[in-house]
């Protein structure tokens, strides 16, 4: 009778930790949106895209990220209008600023500056909803630099109106000292430290 009582607990703990993992990696998923689908593209499954954004989320966790000034951002802002005002005489030279502010306003930020891919999974973590567009504007520009001719005026079109995006958004979140998403609780980093022994 005990062995059964105790065997039953177990079991009941057993499932209860699997089902916080579970809901753990599902919220992970969700919040990461697209991103999260060209994350397992890339990592090849569920798995490994799920080990994948923890370790993005650590690296996130560890930088020093600090807010802009007022008019830091006002500077900002301005340099932005004079990129789009520049897409009517040279899409292309348009585009390839659009990317450069993009990145200078990372560093200022306090993201390292690293290689691109390095830069795109940081920049995953706080801002999720625009990433995906930057990621394809910079894929543009990246198809630009190949082959010149390679990328038509609409297609450029399409990629300032990324980067403008995600220039907004990176801006926006600027004025707040951290634009990390909310940390865990302890059970969630319990459920994780699980999920990361696997």
């Amino acid at each position: 009778m005990i062995i059964g009582v105790i065997v039953a607990i177990l079991l009941i703990a057993a499932v209860a930790a699997i089902a916080v993992v579970e809901y753990q990696k599902r919220r992970m998923r969700a919040s990461f949106g697209p991103e999260y689908d060209e994350i397992v593209r890339r990592q090849g499954g569920t798995r490994a895209a799920d080990h994948e954004l923890s370790r993005r989320r650590q690296a996130y966790a560890e930088l020093d990220l600090r807010a802009l000034s007022d008019d830091e951002r006002a500077d900002y802002a301005e340099e932005w209008q004079h990129v789009q005002g520049a897409f009517v005489d040279d899409p292309r030279a348009a585009v390839a600023d659009a990317d450069a502010l993009v990145r200078r306003l990372a560093r200022s930020r306090g993201y390292p500056d690293t290689g691109e891919e390095d830069l795109l999974s940081l920049l995953s973590v706080a801002h999720r909803t625009t990433i995906t567009g930057y990621r394809e504007a910079t894929g543009v520009r990246q198809a630009m630099e190949r082959d010149p001719q390679g990328a038509s005026t609409e297609d450029l079109r399409q990629a300032l109106q990324r980067y403008g995006a995600f220039f907004e958004d990176m801006l926006a979140a600027s004025g707040a000292a951290d634009d990390a998403p909310p940390t865990r609780d302890r059970d969630s980093r319990r459920a994780l430290s699980l999920e990361e022994r696997r």
